[in-house]
């Protein structure tokens, strides 16, 4: 077994599912030979053959129907338990119909086997592919779909025999034998399904694209809808010629049984020994023209010459080239076309169109069999062939041109490519790539190639590797693990005592199992560094070492570590031992753990994919550092299991915001009608914290496929309610500036109201999700003079009356009267009166709004708001009680005011609402919501200097900023003056942003109060506070803009 691993590449725990699936994959094509060979041979020579064309149009036909159905019977479903089941079905169905092989039966069991055939193909390769990841699969792919050819040969010799034993009418039992044994190998492979669970099963409501068929893709479209075309000719030709030279079923059986024998010998051969050697040495031309040229030349001699021997080249040639080397071409001319057109047009291509040419096709065959001698329908293979090769050249030469534009434009991603070739034009153009002086364009050249073979650019990685670039030099040791061709094993050992390589070198040296490494390996495990004992310690789990055991029980023991990075490190070694990094343990560390060792346990989780990690990793999207990482594991699960848990999460009434935030993001890649029904479930349970995140979310769902009109309904019913909120706003706002238009609440007020625009004008257009409303926003917000009239007439065409006449006066820049007039207009609550507004506001679940209209409500003595409020159910923010404490007002008030009194202690000189208002005034914070600077307040520190103390000095490390609040301070460089600046001045903003020096001295003039905002808490409370970030964001671009111009 170890020969044949090494012969074949089998890694580690790949043996036992290699073999089940070589068996699983025999077994299949062997139903498919005997299947297939039997119910030929009943049509041919039990049914009338000039119907054979009919059964083409109908196979296509009833496609189309059985694969979308079978896909959602079958959607959420254990994939074992399908093929079982299918299994079943068609087992139990050929049994009686093999003792009914008459009349009509006959079209039935063609159709029926056809249907059976591909089902099983298709089973077998979503099975492969919970089995292995993409990276193994490319790797087995060839030795597994060789164990098709090896079918072909011992079933297609063993037919003869089994029919002159049997009978021909007994060949469907063999093909139920064969199918039993894929039900034992199904099962066999559930335990290693099991380990790597169904991987990311992507929406059938994928987001519909804009992409066209260029000349590249028509050229594409073109030869694989002429292979299509010429193979269903050359077939039915080939058929009928079988049908008169061997009259009898049994005959036609047995002919039919060593022709699949012959060319799947051949088709072995060609797969294993030619595909790749032809690809590399002549590219893709030869590898697409082979084919046609073989079908051509057949055709021409069959014409010539009509007999079974001459339509047999053809037919041999579409037999064998077709599903080698001509299959393996077609996958590298999809590699250079840029993913989304990919995803969007080979589906069609593949699927649509060819099925239509093969139904075409058959309706062709049929009128013109009726008219012409069998052998000139060959004229019709030669002008399609003829079309065939001249759009071979055209895609040859656009298959160059898109590969240099997908390496330009860092498209190229050989993930996707299904095979493991290379052809001629793709090494030319990475080797260039390699050679260039660029740094940057050589490290995306290594990174295209890391998963293929290395061998056509060894010395052209050797020459890179002895460069002078150290990051290029490591990419290309990291690269050649597995190819000693290009770092030689004595080479290898040189570097394991480079400090620049050695961590890389460990590793390379365990995964080449280097036995004279050993010595040195093994002594980095005592290394101070405990990156490269954790390095040397995995390197030895792979190597034959007397000291594996110690070097487990080391990482082992790392994972405990109190480092995070040492403790992540750690994890991703133990990715797949279990018994130490159990399942249990592992889904404690993803929900209480550091930022570091989250993301290293959600790597692990992406490898194990296992259902049960899944609650544990969407705890992650609650964290800003670990949600990008979370939303990408939970991608590569099955989808069903990933939306299950989200609906569970979504109906807990009690989640924490940044939990809910994370998760209606993330829902972004999961659209189905269960998650949009589920977020519109939010809107209509109120829920105000993430409310932006869910209508753009849906807006995301609706754009990728249209919601139904139930879904748009109830959201345009929302329109209303939010239309409402504005305008009492609106009122409440207008009542404000009557009484006092400086106090912060105007802000509050302002901020909220312009949160409701938004919201109203993407569900206004939920129903026609195209309309570029974010472009509207961008006009509206600046009041565009010149784009405003085309923004409010397109608006005028979209809204419905109502919705008219109460969103379109929002975005018009009307005053705030002449709005308040418009809302009474519509709601009879309006005017609502400014006490009642600010009961409102104290009561509701914002804090920063509530504790701002107190100080409005006790700023202007309306004592009646406070009688008014139950602060029995109000927390009460910090915010809140520094205003409550500091006003006298309170003391005659409600005892339930009392409680909100802080202790002196508890005060500081300036209350959370001054500072907010300071900051407001500094350049940094402009555009940041009072509410959120409010935040940053709170990590403000007050300090104390007497005069002529040095703030700091020029040449100073800069990580604070500070804000006067009494006092002077004095900028100057040495004893020359600069400056002088005052209260409510702010010193060193940048210092926040970049960490320069100082450029100048400053010393205080005279006893001074200074506010501190450290950088270290700064970015702590950035991270997870988007609009500080946007308003960060906003600043800087600006005076970029501002610098540019």
């Amino acid at each position: 077994m170890n020969f044949l691993s090494k012969i074949f590449d089998i890694k580690k725990g790949e043996g036992k599912p290699f073999l089940i699936l070589f068996i699983h994959h025999f077994s299949v094509a062997a139903m498919s030979i005997t299947a297939g060979s039997a119910r030929d041979a009943f049509f041919l020579s039990k049914f009338e053959k000039t119907y054979l064309p009919l059964m083409f149009v109908a196979i296509a036909i009833v496609m189309a129907g059985v694969i979308p159905l079978y896909t959602k019977l079958t959607r959420g479903r254990d994939l074992t338990t399908i093929i079982i089941f299918s299994a079943a079905i068609f087992g139990s169905s050929l049994i009686p119909l093999t003792f009914m092989v008459q009349g009509l039966v006959i079209p039935i069991i063609y159709i029926w086997v056809e249907i059976m055939i591909v089902l099983s193909i298709t089973q077998f390769w979503i099975l492969m592919s919970e089995v292995f990841d993409p990276r193994q699969a490319k790797r087995l792919f060839g030795i597994i779909s060789g164990s098709g050819a090896i079918a072909c040969m011992v079933v297609g010799f063993s037919i003869r025999p089994f029919v002159q034993t049997f009978g021909s009418d007994k060949l469907l039992f063999a093909t139920v034998f064969f199918l039993g044994i894929t039900v034992l190998t199904s099962l066999f492979i559930r335990p290693h399904r099991m380990e790597l669970e169904s991987g990311p099963v992507k929406s059938a409501s994928a987001k519909k694209g804009e992409s066209k068929f260029d000349s590249y893709l028509i050229a594409i479209t073109i030869v694989i809808c002429s292979m299509a075309f010429v193979s269903k000719f050359v077939d039915y030709q080939f058929k009928i010629m079988a049908s008169i030279a061997y009259p009898t079923q049994d005959e036609l059986v047995n002919f039919f049984g060593l022709f699949y024998a012959i060319t799947g010998a051949a088709g072995f051969i060609v797969q294993f020994f030619l595909t790749g050697r032809i690809l590399a040495r002549f590219g893709v031309l030869v590898g697409l023209i082979i084919l046609p040229i073989g079908l051509f030349a057949g055709s021409i001699g069959f014409i010539m010459v009509p007999l079974l021997a001459t339509i047999f080249i053809p037919k041999f040639a579409d037999q064998v080239f077709k599903f080698t080397i001509n299959n393996a071409t077609v996958q590298l001319l999809w590699l250079p076309v840029p993913p989304k057109a990919r995803s969007e047009k080979k589906p069609v291509i593949d699927g649509t169109i060819k099925a239509f040419m093969e139904g075409f096709a058959g309706i062709s065959i049929f009128l013109a069999a009726k008219w012409l001698p069998l052998q000139y329908l060959s004229i019709a293979v030669l002008l399609v062939a003829g079309l065939w090769v001249f759009y071979t050249f055209k895609t040859k030469t656009g298959y160059v041109k898109a590969l240099q534009k997908a390496i330009e434009k860092r498209q190229l991603n050989f993930e996707d490519l299904e095979v493991d070739v290379a052809d001629s034009a793709m090494v030319a153009t990475i080797e260039k790539t390699l050679r260039d002086e660029d740094e940057i364009k050589q490290l995306f050249a290594l990174e295209l190639i890391e998963n293929i073979p290395l061998t056509p650019w060894a010395k052209t990685l050797n020459d890179l590797f002895h460069g002078d670039n150290i990051e290029v030099s490591r990419t290309v040791l990291k690269i050649s693990a597995e190819n000693s061709n290009v770092i030689s094993d004595n080479e290898l050992l040189s570097l394991l005592k480079n400090s620049d390589l050695a961590d890389i070198a460990i590793n390379v040296a365990g995964i080449r199992k280097l036995k004279d490494a050993l010595p040195i390996v093994e002594s980095y495990l005592t290394n101070p560094d405990s990156e490269l004992q954790i390095t040397a310690a995995a390197a030895l789990q792979l190597m034959e070492s007397d000291k594996t055991e110690a070097a487990r029980l080391l990482i082992k023991d790392k994972m405990s570590s109190d480092d995070p990075k040492i403790q992540a490190m750690a994890i991703r070694h133990l990715t797949n031992q279990k018994e130490i990094l159990t399942n249990s343990l592992l889904i404690n560390f993803l929900e209480d753990s550091s930022e570091i060792t989250s993301n290293a346990c959600l790597d692990v989780a992406v490898k194990r994919k296992n259902s049960e990690l899944i609650p544990a990793i969407i705890t992650n999207l609650a964290y800003p550092k670990t949600l990008p990482t979370a939303r990408y594991t939970l991608q590569q699960f099955s989808e069903d299991a990933v939306i299950e848990e989200f609906l569970i999460a979504l109906e807990n009434k009690e989640i924490g915001q940044n939990l809910l935030r994370g998760i209606v993001v993330t829902l972004r890649a999961f659209r189905t009608n269960e998650t949009v029904d589920a977020l519109i479930g939010l809107i209509e349970r109120k829920e105000k914290r993430v409310f932006g995140e869910i209508i753009n979310t849906l807006l995301n769902m609706a754009r990728q496929e249209p919601l139904s009109k139930d879904q748009s309904a109830k959201l345009k019913n929302e329109v209303n309610r939010i239309s409402n909120h504005a305008y009492r706003l609106i009122d409440f706002l207008h009542s404000v500036e009557s009484v006092d238009n400086e106090h912060v609440l105007n802000e509050v007020i302002k901020h909220e109201l312009s949160k409701q625009v938004p919201f109203l004008l993407k569900l206004g257009i939920i129903d026609i999700p195209t309309t570029p409303v974010e472009s509207y926003l961008q006009t509206i917000k600046k009041q565009d003079r010149r784009q405003m009239p085309f923004v409010l007439e397109v608006l005028d065409n979209i809204f419905e009356q109502e919705e008219k006449e109460l969103i379109t006066p929002l975005v018009e820049g009307l005053t705030t009267n002449e709005l308040t007039n418009i809302g009474k207009k519509h709601f009879d609550e309006i005017p609502i009166g400014l006490e009642k507004h600010l009961v409102i506001m104290i009561s509701g679940d914002n804090e920063w709004a509530a504790a701002v209209a107190t100080d409005f409500t006790l700023k202007h003595q309306l004592i009646s708001v406070l009688k008014n409020i139950d602060w029995e159910n109000i927390t009460g923010s910090l915010a809140l009680k520094e205003i409550i404490t500091n006003n006298d007002a309170v003391d005659g008030l409600d005892e339930q005011l009392q409680k909100f009194k802080l202790n002196k202690e508890e005060l500081t000189m300036y209350s959370t609402l001054e500072k907010t208002i300071l900051l407001k005034t500094v350049n940094l914070f402009q555009t940041i919501p009072t509410e959120e600077l409010s935040k940053v307040a709170q990590i403000t520190d007050e300090e104390q200097f007497n005069a002529n103390v040095p703030l700091f000095v020029e040449g100073d490390y800069g990580d604070s900023l500070y804000i006067i609040l009494d006092g002077d301070v004095k900028i100057h460089k040495g004893d020359r003056h600069i400056a002088s600046l005052g209260k409510g001045a702010c010193l060193g903003e940048m210092a926040l942003l970049d960490q320069e020096p100082r450029s100048a001295d400053a010393t205080m003039e005279t006893d001074a109060t200074l506010l501190k905002i450290t950088q270290e808490d700064f970015y702590e409370i950035m991270s997870s506070n988007i609009e500080i970030m946007q308003g960060i964001v906003k600043l800087l671009t600006g005076r970029l803009r501002d610098a540019i111009n």
